[in-house]
């Protein structure tokens, strides 16, 4: 089991308020919980006037319509079952066998998690020639080494691909886009 994960302090303005709070007043549209400090203080003034002129814009934007394609849940759902891609494992004159590329990228990415210090990992097939090539992204605990823990995942997930779904995996270029 993984370390608890660390939140980093709430930003907070010059004059010591909490930048978030101020957001969740505006946003909500709430009364200041600080009237007369809210009142006169420069910082806070600053902040609310930008606050509020980018919540009017948010909220112009998400009054516009927004025309959905009829075919967005068809596409969708082909694209959450491999969109019809796959990897052909074997062929011999009695058929051929293939793997969708959903299913490659899910073993990979169930074969990350099981890597000790990955709290999120992602696959997805980039290249496709004599073997597969994997990208993975994942988030990693902040006391691991990158490199060696890159190490562990390419040795993984190249092991689990091959051992459950035949698809053999050239290479697996490995992003750590976040560490808690």
């Amino acid at each position: 089991m993984g370390s608890p994960v660390t939140r980093p302090p709430a930003p907070t303005l010059e004059c010591g308020r909490d930048l978030l709070a101020l957001v969740e007043q505006v946003t909500e549209e709430l009364p200041p919980a600080d009237p007369e400090h809210q009142a006169s203080c420069p910082y806070c003034q600053d902040a609310l006037a930008r606050l509020r002129a980018d919540s009017g814009a948010l909220r112009e934007l998400a009054a516009e319509p927004v025309r959905v394609p009829r075919d967005l849940s068809g596409r969708l759902v082909a694209g959450l079952r491999g969109g019809g891609r796959s990897i052909v494992v074997a062929a011999a004159p009695g058929g051929r066998d293939s793997v969708a590329e959903a299913v490659v990228c899910r073993l990979a990415r169930l074969a990350a998690l099981a890597v000790q210090g990955v709290h999120q990992a992602s696959a997805v097939v980039v290249h496709r020639d004599a073997g597969i090539t994997l990208d993975l992204h994942v988030t990693a605990e902040l006391d691991r080494s990158l490199p060696d823990l890159a190490t562990q995942l390419r040795e993984a997930v190249t092991h689990a691909v091959a051992r459950s779904s035949g698809v053999r995996v050239t290479a697996v270029d490995v992003t750590v886009d976040d560490v808690v």
